[in-house]
Formats: structure tokens, C-alpha cells, sequence
């Protein structure tokens, strides 16, 4: 049976209470008449004390102390005649009253006024002194307990009235606080499950509340979080799909234009035509390609040969591939005589950088410059790619690594350009343990940022 979360904290809650009250009650009760005992025999020991201080203290003798004793605690009417007087051989049980010269003055145990009390009997006595001396003891009632009167045992009733109405009350208070709080608790989590479902459903586009600033605060804003780049992940998918196809139909469409018009005896296949079918399909070619590469730099299963690679030469070998593809461009080198080897793929780094130059060459108008820096600095080490082209717009920046992405809306010159160069160099990176960014102010240019940590070879 499936039982709700929100009934499993409202009982959570009630059986902690009932538990709680029944174990306050019982303890209460079983200890509640041993304390009242208790207190009542140190009441009545310092109260006799107190009497014999204020006998001596007026008398100065104990002579006729026996019947002051007698008029300030009177035999009670209910209970049988005082013994005090008698004279059979049982213990009389009460308080005792011996002089300093351990003389009794009063009828205790076996002890009648005038006996010698030894002094083991003053063991647990309490002292009475006056003038700084001691002048008598009075000894507790040797006996298992003192019987509660008629007031107490009516007290004593009252106060497990008392009690027992708390304990209902208590636990009363604890099952509405419990589903008030069940359902303050559970309200995110209600949502949150509401959502999930939606999400399930197909209904990407979900956001929840943040009620508190707690666990289950920060579970919300993940969730939304979560959900936001779902949206994201999807319409970065649709559009992946579209680029795909028409980066893929529009070669597709000429080549079978040419083949369809030789069939029906419309064209001729001539040379050029021929060139032009064949670039057609060098293009599908390089995206199958730049794919199959982005899905293996993804899934982290491309082979790289790393080999101790010095820094320098790979620039300067770079620099003179690309200097002759546009003459109406500067490309120039900028780093000091020594850099410090690292441990990377030599041809994919340059693979790197020939994308980072492509796509600079192809921003920088004519008679503009493009510079490769490099330098050490906080036991890292930097190459840049500088251009003083065209930028890139802000709105733009966060966009320039995902796949398929072109700065111009229009996708106008795309032959050539998949939008997948960056995409690649940035997982060629990151697989080599460095990383890539990009900086402009979209105005003056872009720069490039490639950064490997140093490590000793």
C-alpha cells in the first residue's frame, strides 16, 4: 500500500509525542509520592530543628520540653492514640531528640526520655547548635518512609490530573503542528514532483518556487536549473538537426541536380561540371569528418600521440603555413626566445590554431593584422590568437564554441564553413588538459585564449 510522505510525517510526529508524553507521565508518577516523601521528611527535620533551637534558645534547659512537643505536634484524630507514653517493646517510629549529653527527650525506637543514645544512632542526626555549640541532635525517622496525610494524597492526585490533562493536550498540539508542518515541508516537494512529471511528459519548459533558503531552496533552484538546460540541450538539438540538413542538402541538391539532368539527356557532364560535383562532395566529406571528430573528442575517445612538443617551432611552423593563404593579411609571431616544452598532440594543437586562424582570417578585412602571442605567467602557459577585425558582439561571445554556430544570421559565405572549427579546437583543448576562451569588445577585433598548465618534464 502506498502510504504518502506527508502521513508518514504527520504520524513521524504523533508517535514522537505520544512517546515523549507517556514516558514523562510514567515517570511523574512513579516518582512523584518518593520526592513529596522526600521533601516532607527534610521539611519536618528542619522544622523540629527549628524547635528545639527555639526551646533552648528560651528555656536554656529541656526540662518540660517532652509536653511543648506534644502541643506543637498533637496525636491526629484518625490515627491510633500517641505512644509516646507506651509501654510495650516495639519500635516507636518518629523523630528522636537527644541532648549533647546523648540523652533522649522524647519516646523513639526503644528509646524512652532520659536513655542514653549511643552515638552510632547520630550518625545521620542534625545538629542543633546554640551560642556556637552543639546543644542537641535530632535524628530522622528510622523507618522506610513517612505515610503520606490525606492533604498530600489529595495533592498528589491533583498534580496527576494536571498531568495527564498536559499530556493530552501536549499531544493534541503535536498532530495539528504536524500536518502544518507536513504541508509547509512537503509544498516544494510537491511542486517539484508536479514538475518532474511535466518534464516526463515532454513539457520541458519548468519552473518552481524557492519557498526557503535551505536544502530544500537550493534542490528548487537545481531543479530549475536543470530544467532550463533542458530547454537549452533541446533547442540546441533542433537546430543541430536543421544545420545538418541543410549543410548536408544543399551539396546533396546540386549533386543530384547535375546527375538528374545528364539522365534525362539535358547536360553534359564536362569537366567543370564534374570539379563542381566533386567539391560538392570534398564538403559533405570534411562535415562527416569534423563530426565523427567532435563525437569522439565528446566521448573522450580520440587518440592523441603526445609527445614532448617545443612550443616555438610549432608557432613558427604555423605561422608560415597560414601567412601565404591571404596576402592582404599580416600574420606575425610574438613570443620570447624561450617557451618551456609541453607534453601535447603537436598536429592537433596546430589543427587548433589553423582553426582559431581560419576564423580570424575570415573577420579581418584587408590590410588588417592577425598576431599569435605566447608567454609564461602564474606556471601557465598562453598562446593567443589577435585579430583587429570586425569582433564579436557580446550577445555573441558565449555562443562562438557551440556547434554550428555562425556570427552571421544569413549564413551568408558558409561554403566551407560548417560552424563545427571551434567546437573541435575547444574539445581538442580540453582533452590535452588545457582551455579556450575568448575575449572582444565586438568592435576592435577578438583575441583567442588558449592556456596549458606548465609541468615538469
Amino acid at each position: 500500500m502506498r502510504i504518502p510522505v506527508r502521513h508518514k510525517l504527520i504520524t513521524t510526529y504523533l508517535i514522537i509525542s505520544v512517546l515523549t508524553a507517556i514516558f514523562t507521565y510514567l515517570l511523574t508518577y512513579l516518582t512523584s509520592e518518593q520526592r513529596i516523601n522526600a521533601l516532607a521528611k527534610d521539611y519536618q527535620l528542619k522544622e523540629i530543628s527549628q524547635e528545639v533551637y527555639n526551646w533552648y534558645a528560651a528555656e536554656r534547659q529541656w526540662k518540660g520540653f517532652s509536653d511543648y512537643f506534644k502541643t506543637l505536634h498533637p496525636p491526629r484524630q484518625h490515627r491510633k492514640p500517641d505512644t509516646s507514653t507506651s509501654t510495650h517493646n516495639g519500635p516507636i517510629k518518629r523523630h528522636g531528640v537527644v541532648t549533647s549529653e546523648q540523652k533522649s527527650l522524647l519516646h523513639f525506637l526503644h528509646f524512652k526520655p532520659g536513655d542514653t543514645v549511643p552515638k552510632a544512632y547520630l550518625a545521620n542526626a542534625n545538629e542543633v547548635r546554640f551560642d556556637e555549640k552543639t546543644v542537641a541532635w535530632v535524628i530522622p525517622v528510622d523507618a522506610i518512609g513517612i505515610s503520606l496525610n490525606s492533604e498530600m494524597q489529595i495533592f498528589l492526585t491533583n498534580i496527576r490530573e494536571i498531568l495527564l490533562i498536559a499530556v493530552s493536550v501536549s499531544v493534541l498540539i503535536s498532530l495539528l503542528m504536524g500536518i502544518v508542518l507536513a504541508r509547509i515541508l512537503l509544498k516544494p516537494v510537491e511542486s517539484l514532483t508536479k514538475a518532474s512529471s511535466a518534464i516526463a511528459d515532454g513539457n520541458l519548459q519548468q519552473q518552481v518556487p524557492a519557498y526557503t533558503d535551505d536544502e530544500i531552496g537550493d534542490l528548487s533552484r537545481s531543479f530549475n536549473k536543470m530544467s532550463q538546460d533542458l530547454v537549452n540541450a533541446d533547442t540546441q538539438r533542433r537546430q543541430i538537426t536543421a544545420d545538418i540538413a541543410h549543410d548536408l542538402g544543399t551539396p546533396v541538391q546540386v549533386i543530384s541536380g547535375y546527375i538528374e539532368m545528364a539522365q534525362d539527356g539535358e547536360l553534359e557532364l564536362n569537366q567543370e561540371r564534374i570539379d563542381t560535383i566533386a567539391d560538392e562532395l570534398e564538403h559533405i566529406q570534411r562535415l562527416l569528418k569534423d563530426m565523427s571528430l567532435l563525437a569522439q573528442t565528446d566521448a573522450k575517445t580520440l587518440s592523441l600521440q603526445l609527445t614532448k612538443t617545443s612550443i616555438k617551432p610549432l608557432l613558427e611552423r604555423v605561422v608560415k603555413l597560414y601567412s601565404c593563404q591571404d596576402k592582404q593579411v599580416k600574420l606575425s609571431l610574438d613570443c620570447p626566445d624561450f617557451l618551456p616544452a609541453l607534453v601535447l598532440d603537436e598536429d592537433r594543437i596546430v589543427q587548433v590554431l589553423g582553426n582559431l586562424i581560419s576564423n580570424a582570417l575570415r573577420h579581418t578585412p584587408e590590410g588588417g593584422e592577425i598576431t599569435i602571442q605566447s608567454q609564461t605567467r602564474d606556471n601557465q602557459l598562453t598562446i593567443q590568437v589577435v585579430d583587429n577585425g570586425c569582433g564579436i558582439s557580446p550577445e555573441d561571445l558565449p555562443l562562438v564554441f557551440d556547434r554550428f554556430y555562425r556570427s552571421d544570421p544569413a549564413r551568408n559565405g558558409s561554403s566551407g564553413n560548417m560552424g563545427l572549427g571551434l567546437s573541435i579546437s575547444k574539445g581538442l583543448v580540453e582533452m590535452q588538459g588545457g582551455k579556450i576562451g575568448v575575449k572582444s569588445d565586438g568592435k576592435s577585433g577578438s583575441c583567442f585564449l588558449i592556456t596549458f598548465p606548465i609541468e615538469v618534464l
